[in-house]
């Protein structure tokens, strides 16, 4: 009898300890502790109440932290061994629904939860399981009885509906899904995350001057923040709206400089209102960010053609093709680094014709000659004008000589 209380105190103290290395952080300490506690009650044989419940409390938590790197077979065999413990335990049942569906064990899923609801018809949160299961198993009508029946049990819980907007889009019933998020943020009108929600879900109905007044109701309600203000700028250049897409692209930076989307929103924002040098500007940024993504080069390099500064261009495309070889954007890069050589040859001999000055130094130096009025050719272009005789062109003088930036 002594040593069996002695046996709770240590346990009970060592739950304590890795409850309060949780808290810090220290999983490392944290699971340690909850070995120990397991390792040391699995060895009873006659346990009390207070040990079943000690040790089923030690296997969630484990299921809790070792859920994503751990054989789901035997986070399984943890939970079994919990819910055995304490029969009525949620958390318990949670988590071998989780292990049993990672490993494609819907049958004894379903069944399982349709016994919990069966013995607690009173518990929402598993009959939300329940209708997720179903879901995924394509079992519509009762998926949708369970999910109603939940909201009639919490209506005032933002997780119900939820799973109820999850489950209607999978079988696509959108506009089902946003008359239910209606009258949830009619239920719960200081709700972020179902009004969120909701705006995410009317911009991808297509219904965008919607989705922007359900996510300026986020604004009012003091939820300012940097994903908010993301998916304002995208619905506002979805609109045409390019002013009030810089507006939000520009407060969002504001709280986070460095956010990559919403300086490739701010880029698009004003190269769709005829500034191509703010976003020039705005993508160098975002190279700075990310300097090895072949698709922020490209985009780089195409604004960089628009505004006729081929040298700028044709690097940034080079950077493109050395990045993603072989891939069809680098296929797009090239063709459009061929389309920049001829047309730099064209205006390469046009100004040799036209320009006295410029045609003597690509007698004497033709790739110095070249390098001051910023063409940038390919290496094969290069060697073509280096071996061409200049001298023998026809001259036009007094024509208008030709610029690259």
């Amino acid at each position: 009898m002594v040593r069996r209380v002695r046996s709770i105190r240590r346990t009970t103290k060592w739950l304590q300890k890795a409850e309060e290395a949780g808290r810090k952080g220290d999983k490392e300490g944290e699971e340690q502790y909850l070995w120990r506690i397991v390792r040391t009650l699995r060895k009873e044989k006659k346990r009390t109440r207070e040990q079943k419940e000690t040790l089923s409390r030690a296997l969630i938590r484990l299921c809790q932290r070792l859920a994503g790197h751990f054989p789901f077979d035997q986070i399984e065999a943890m939970a079994r061994e919990a819910l055995a413990l304490t029969p009525d335990s949620e958390e318990a049942l949670g988590h071998l629904i989780m292990a049993l569906t990672a490993q494609g064990k819907w049958e004894e899923s379903r069944d399982r939860l349709i016994q919990a609801v069966r013995e607690h018809p009173e518990r929402w949160q598993v009959r939300l399981a329940l209708a997720r299961v179903l879901a995924e198993m394509d079992q519509w009508e009762p998926a949708l009885q369970h999910l109603t029946e939940a909201i009639n049990q919490a209506p005032d819980r933002e997780e119900v509906y939820k799973s109820a907007v999850d489950v209607l889009e999978k079988r696509g019933e959108t506009n089902r899904a946003l008359a239910l998020l209606q009258q949830a943020v009619e239920r719960l009108p200081r709700s972020a995350d179902l009004w969120f929600l909701l705006g995410q879900l009317q911009r991808n109905a297509g219904f965008y001057k919607d989705a922007l007044s359900s996510l300026e109701k986020l604004l009012e309600l003091g939820e300012d923040t940097p994903p908010i203000r993301e998916a304002m700028a995208q619905i506002c250049t979805e609109l045409g709206w390019s002013e009030k897409a810089t507006e939000h692209a520009l407060k969002g930076l504001a709280a986070d400089p460095h956010d990559p989307t919403l300086l490739d929103l701010l880029a698009f924002a004003h190269l769709q209102a005829g500034r191509p040098t703010e976003a020039v500007q705005a993508l160098a940024r975002l190279v700075r960010l990310a300097p090895n993504d072949p698709l922020v080069h490209f985009k780089m390099a195409s604004i960089h053609q628009r505004l006729g500064n081929y040298s700028e261009a044709v690097r940034a495309y080079r950077k493109v093709v050395d990045l993603a070889p072989d891939t069809p954007l680098a296929y797009e890069a090239q063709s459009a680094l061929d389309g920049l050589d001829k047309k730099q040859l064209d205006q390469i001999f046009t100004l040799t014709m036209e320009d006295p000055l410029f045609r003597m130094k690509m007698i004497r130096n033709p790739v110095e000659a070249l390098k001051e009025k910023g063409f940038a050719l390919t290496d094969s272009s290069l060697e073509m004008i280096v071996n061409t005789d200049f001298s023998q062109l026809p001259k036009r003088w007094g024509s208008s000589t030709g610029h690259v930036n």
